[in-house]
């Protein structure tokens, strides 16, 4: 792990900084984490060099150790809380704070509770609010169609957590049961959206498009190819992705320009994906790892919610809903 060592200005005065309140546990880590504390508190890169394992303390030396301490003193002041964010027994990551500053600290230790790793850095910067489409957007399917997770908390969205999938939204057919398949649901035939046709939500060019990835068994998940066959759309620096698209339906190329209303490809069940169903959602950048979802607004859709009538006006997905598109009627 890196030692990230800060710009040193003057110091605070060690002995003006009170006893931290450190995160509770009772793993190794935890209890290295306390003494690193207090020796940022009291300026004491010595006691922390020395709590260092011995290829770290040959990989770091001391003079590094003090520029880092030093440095942090001096823009922050004096520790006094922090929390365990993640991590296991051996090693974790903690939130520090003093009263005008907040750093994430990594440590790991060994199996003789000797610091092998070390990393003082300030939190990344927060995500951008989440913008609202302005694009006009046909809905993505024909017919009514089921929210089964959709909206902007992590009760109604299981996505919301991944920062391109924010506003992503799972959709589904239903029965007046609820079901979403016929007979026992073994077979994706079984399934009402298997096979239905996926539509482009507005005139764009395909920027990503993957095919041939086989139906993920059912009940199963497929983690490393987690979108499965999809297609991502560039409308004009807004972009949609379509995922868990059927195995050979995708019916566009890399580069094609597409109209609104296209067919793109076919309902399917690859990838991250227990059951045939539709996930789609709006991004500001082209690469699902490196973009922020954008809030999906459909202006001319009907259907209900919680067996009432949607509101007219614009539409944004949340769970529970049965929504039906304009283009199907």
């Amino acid at each position: 792990m890196l030692l990230v060592t800060m710009l040193a200005l003057p110091a605070y005065a060690a002995d003006a900084c009170p006893s931290a309140t450190v995160a509770s546990g009772r793993d190794p880590v935890d209890a290295a984490q306390a003494e690193v504390l207090g020796w940022l508190n009291t300026g004491d890169a010595a006691a922390l060099h020395a709590r260092f394992s011995g290829d770290f303390q040959a990989a770091v030396p001391l003079p590094a150790i003090q520029g880092l301490v030093d440095g942090i003193a001096a823009q922050s002041g004096c520790f006094r809380a922090s929390k365990r964010v993640s991590g296991s027994k051996s090693a974790a990551e903690y939130e520090i704070s003093s009263a005008t500053h907040r750093w994430l600290l990594n440590l790991q230790v060994d199996d003789a509770g000797q610091i092998g790793g070390l990393k003082i850095a300030p939190p990344p910067p927060a995500d951008p609010p989440v913008a609202r489409s302005s694009l006009p957007l046909r809905f993505p399917v024909d017919g009514a169609w089921t929210v089964v997770w959709g909206g902007d908390t992590a009760a109604l969205n299981h996505h919301i957590s991944l920062p391109s999938q924010r506003r992503a939204a799972d959709l589904v057919i239903t029965d007046a049961t609820g079901k979403t398949h016929a007979g026992d649901g073994s077979k994706f035939t079984d399934y009402y959206a298997y096979g239905k046709p996926i539509y482009a939500v507005a005139a764009g060019t395909v920027v990503t498009q993957i095919d041939g990835v086989p139906e993920t068994p059912l009940g199963q998940l497929s983690p490393s190819l987690p979108l499965g066959n999809s297609v991502i759309l560039d409308h004009g620096g807004t972009y949609s992705l379509v995922a868990h698209l059927q195995s050979g339906s995708v019916k566009v190329k890399l580069g094609q320009k597409v109209k609104a209303g296209q067919e793109l490809g076919r309902c399917g069940s690859t990838g991250n994906s227990t059951e045939p169903h539709l996930h789609f959602q709006l991004m500001d950048g082209h690469s699902v790892d490196r973009s922020f979802g954008i809030e999906a607004m459909f202006s001319d859709v009907t259907g209900t919610r919680g067996g009432t009538a949607l509101p007219p006006g614009e539409y944004t997905f949340l769970k529970g809903d049965v929504v039906t598109g304009a283009g199907s009627r």
